[in-house]
């Protein structure tokens, strides 16, 4: 679902499970294998490279 915010920006709501599945590929717990990278990670879970790499990079800034 897109939506325009107050500043005329476009935006996507994101439901968790998205973020989940991404999260839980790059962790290796898929399959209980290394990580895969980024654009595998992507390809499974649906989403775009750059938005795997903003979901990882919020995880480690997360802790």
């Amino acid at each position: 679902m897109f939506t325009e915010g107050a500043d005329g920006m476009g935006y996507r709501e994101v439901a968790v499970e998205e973020i989940r599945e991404v999260l839980r590929l790059w962790l290796g717990l898929a399959v209980g294998l290394p990580a895969p990278g980024l654009r595998t990670i992507a390809a499974r879970a649906g989403v775009d490279r750059k938005t795997v790499r903003r979901y990882i990079a919020a995880a480690q800034a997360a802790g």
